[in-house]
């Protein structure tokens, strides 16, 4: 056969009804194929003919898979869809979702097997050329074992410190219909500011959830709220070691409670739900603004306490008095 005005080339023959023969075109267009039988009588063929460039991958999203599958990897690149190209991740076919040109979409089964390991997803043409080999990392399943703390109040600033296994930069976490960004620190361990609480005075469902589909078992999360009333007593000496009674609501003993005299942030010593003690600091005289945090960050302001003059004695008159009692005594 000659290709237009190209050099005639030998067929292949596979069978009595098949032929192959390879063509290298360089540009797109019309192209008349001439098949000789004898070398003489020519039929002659119109075909036309395509150029493009081949299959390219340039990058593969996400490179952090969870076990429990259900994800989707999508395969960035150019002339993705000129012919069906396959996967394997850790050796195993994965399904192809779409194809495009610019992009082809895989979607992951169950991957406990591969939890924890650092696995090849593979990715090649249709006639077996590799396009892209990037290991990927398999992360355990997403669960969380234990939220700190699991006491939160309406009157602080809640940020909580969540440890499992799983966590990512997509995780979120939801609390009750709250969503929150969940900031990972590792894949054990994620921080999460709650700008919102539901109300007070009940448990409510926490888990962590991603993009890739994964979700952790609930746990439960406490929302309480706390009120400091009144200090006694409301003065002492300048040079501290007051021991104060400050009676309000909602102390609970799991959670230390702070006390703050000016600026001077002391702890505390849980007596009840309606009763905590602290500690006066030294400070100079006059004034001080008292309150109290669970967290170090939002205060709540209670009363003030006066700093004193130190007490001391030097004598007490009279120095004896009867057995019988009854007799005035004069501190100075």
């Amino acid at each position: 056969a000659s290709i237009g005005s190209d050099i005639a080339e030998q067929f292949s023959v596979v069978s009595v009804n098949k032929a192959t023969l390879t063509i290298t075109p360089t540009v797109s267009g019309n192209m008349t194929v001439n098949v000789a039988w004898d070398g003489s009588s020519f039929h002659r063929y119109n075909i036309s003919v395509r150029v493009v460039e081949q299959s390219r991958v340039f990058s593969v999203l996400p490179r952090t898979l969870h076990s429990s599958g259900g994800g989707q990897i999508t395969v960035i690149g150019t002339n993705l869809d000129i012919a069906p190209i396959s996967a394997t991740l850790g050796g195993y076919p994965v399904n192809i979702f779409s194809q495009e040109n610019s992009a082809a979409v895989f979607v992951l089964p169950e991957l406990i097997e591969m939890a924890g390991q650092n696995v090849v997803f593979k990715v090649a043409s249709s006639d077996a050329e590799v396009l892209l080999e990037q290991g990927m990392n398999v992360l355990q399943p997403i669960r969380i074992d234990e939220i700190e703390p699991s006491v939160l109040y309406t009157n602080s600033k809640s940020l909580i410190t969540l440890s499992g296994a799983g966590f990512t930069n997509h995780s979120k976490f939801n609390l009750a219909n709250l969503s929150f960004v969940a900031n990972p620190l590792s894949s054990h361990e994620c921080i999460v500011e709650l700008t919102a609480l539901p109300p007070p005075g009940d448990l409510y469902l926490a888990h962590l959830h991603d993009d890739l589909g994964s979700k952790s078992a609930p746990r439960f999360v406490l929302i309480a709220e706390f009120e400091g009333r009144s200090i006694q007593p409301s003065f002492g000496p300048f040079n501290g070691g007051t021991q104060v009674l400050i009676s309000g609501s909602g102390f609970r003993k799991a959670t230390q409670t702070l006390c703050k005299f000016g600026n001077a942030v002391m702890a505390s010593r849980w007596i009840s739900n309606e009763e905590i003690e602290c500690v006066t600091p030294p400070f100079l005289i006059g004034f001080v603004s008292v309150s109290i945090s669970v967290d170090s960050i939002s205060w709540t302001n209670i009363s003030r306490f006066e700093y004193t003059n130190s007490w001391e004695v030097h004598r007490l008159l009279p120095s004896v008095g009867f057995a019988t009692g009854q007799t005035r005594i004069t501190v100075q």
